[in-house]
């Protein structure tokens, strides 16, 4: 073997003779499949889409990005330039024709982008990192048109510029021109105490002035601004909005704010992004500060799967039954039985969290107000559900009515999961639907079944004190899926 092929081989997978064989490439998972779905979608509306030094071949690069963008200063479009979304609809007879909404007016391109932020009072100094992609009229390198000279088009220069420390100090801050190649773009801003923090304002300005030709060359794309401390230090902590009274609001508004800041007690705001989105990174041993602060045009943020507890879970749900089809079969006798372990696991489970706000547990004793009223909402709702088991050994058509839904819904999702397999060629109308009507494909969750039972009272009562009362009255909503997947609240 020579040293090319030595070179060529390396990283391959060695064997000895007679070994079996394991592939080298694997087929990625389906979250590596979604990155790198939404790594394109970005690329291909941010860009570039070609890489740092791309062409753009289209007239205007304008016409190949939609966001990301900072115009000249006091460059507008005008209303008729502003596309309509299309309304879905056959323009039918029936249906009529699609009305056009009133003429749009004209606008303002936004020509600057920031964020706001806080900072530890300790630090001294940030650091300050702008970027974008400048676009000029050139001769492609590389493409060519049917006569075999080079293209006219966008060919992309990346600009990346560090500033100096910037000491934190209050006042404006002094401009910054980031490039002597483009010195009406610049970064401003203001700083400010609060209490003992510092509030930090930051806006990359375009301010250039649009030419009569080659209007994008003073575009800026993929404009992104980055904030630092001179250190690496994680210097940036939770941004606090300003106080509010909570007795000049109106009552609910402040029951909803106080049980919003009680349940994302955990998590951090560190910025708030003016025109644009900001993504922090946290510092890995404290994740209540951060460690580097920047703009996404296109931001993201996953959201974690929420799952139902299970018996494993909770062992308390011990012996509840959730089988929809053993619950439209159950007879009168047995039937409010069936559920009867539901509230009682869910009495145990307030308990606990009433404990843990007592005990004010996971900073809850900042929130012990919000708690406590978390906690009355539950036990109210812990009432309703047994008032709803009470009325299945009470009322034969309540009994008759819950029964009948349970069988509607056990079929429904057994056909629908049977009609996806037919559509996606996995099954044959022939095979029939037997091996699939199976406790896993009819089976409540407990907040579900839950929902049912708490509702049963008000449905079967037109003059029931949860859909009557003037100021009491209850809205419960849940979403049920039509055809496979999750159900949320």
């Amino acid at each position: 073997m020579t040293e090319d092929d030595l070179e060529l081989n390396q990283g391959a997978e060695v064997r000895e003779p007679g070994a079996s064989y394991s592939p080298i490439l694997k087929t990625p998972s389906h979250s590596e499949i979604r990155d790198m779905l939404e790594d394109l979608v970005v690329h291909d509306l941010l860009g570039p889409a070609g890489g740092p030094e791309e062409e753009v071949i289209e007239d205007r690069v304008r016409e190949r990005y939609l966001v990301g963008m900072l115009a000249p200063r006091r460059v507008s479009v005008e209303g008729t330039e502003i596309d309509e979304l299309a309304v879905a609809g056959t323009d039918s007879y029936d249906e009529g024709k699609t009305e056009q909404g009133v003429a749009q007016s004209g606008t303002m391109f936004p020509s600057s982008m920031g964020m706001t932020f806080a900072v530890d009072g300790e630090a001294t100094a940030l650091k300050i990192t702008v970027r974008w992609g400048r676009y000029s009229r050139e001769h492609s390198e590389t493409a060519t048109g049917p006569d075999g000279k080079a293209l006219l088009v966008w060919k992309r220069t990346h600009v990346e510029c560090i500033s100096d420390p910037v000491a934190l100090k209050g006042g404006p801050l002094t401009p910054w021109v980031a490039t002597d190649e483009q010195p009406e773009v610049r970064v401003e801003g203001r700083m400010r105490k609060q209490g003992p923090d510092w509030i930090v304002t930051l806006f990359l300005i375009n301010g250039q002035k649009e030419p009569d030709k080659r209007k994008d060359e003073a575009w800026l794309f993929q404009a992104q601004l980055i904030v630092e401390s001179t250190d690496g230090e994680p210097v940036f902590r939770k941004r606090h909005s300003m106080a509010v009274d909570p007795n000049k609001i109106d009552p609910l508004t402040r029951m909803e704010m106080g049980a919003m800041a009680m349940l994302y007690r955990q998590y951090v705001e560190f910025a708030v992004g003016h025109g644009v989105g900001v993504h922090a990174v946290a510092c890995p041993d404290d994740p209540q500060r951060a460690v580097r602060l920047q703009t996404e045009a296109v931001p993201k943020h996953e959201v974690p799967m929420q799952t139902p507890p299970t018996v494993e879970d909770n062992p308390d749900l011990e012996g509840l039954v959730l089988d929809m089809k053993e619950l439209s079969e159950t007879s009168d006798a047995d039937l409010a039985a069936k559920p009867g372990v539901l509230p009682d696991a869910y009495e145990k489970w307030i308990d606990r969290e009433a404990q843990r706000a007592a005990s004010g547990a996971d900073g809850l004793d900042l929130h012990a107000r919000a708690a406590g009223e978390a906690i009355q909402h539950c036990r109210e709702a812990l009432e309703r559900v047994r008032a709803g088991i009470a009325l299945l050994a009470q009322d034969k058509n309540a009994a008759e009515a819950f029964r009948f839904a349970n069988e509607a819904m056990w079929k429904q999702r057994v056909h629908s999961i049977f009609a996806k397999q037919v559509r996606k060629g996995q099954r044959k109308l022939e095979d029939g639907l037997d091996d699939l009507d199976v406790p896993q494909n009819r089976t409540w969750y407990p907040f579900q079944l839950a929902f049912v039972l708490l509702n049963l009272p008000s449905i079967t009562d037109l003059h029931h004190h949860d859909r009557s009362h003037e100021t009491e009255a209850v809205a419960d909503l849940l979403w049920f899926p039509t055809g496979g997947g999750k159900t949320e609240a």
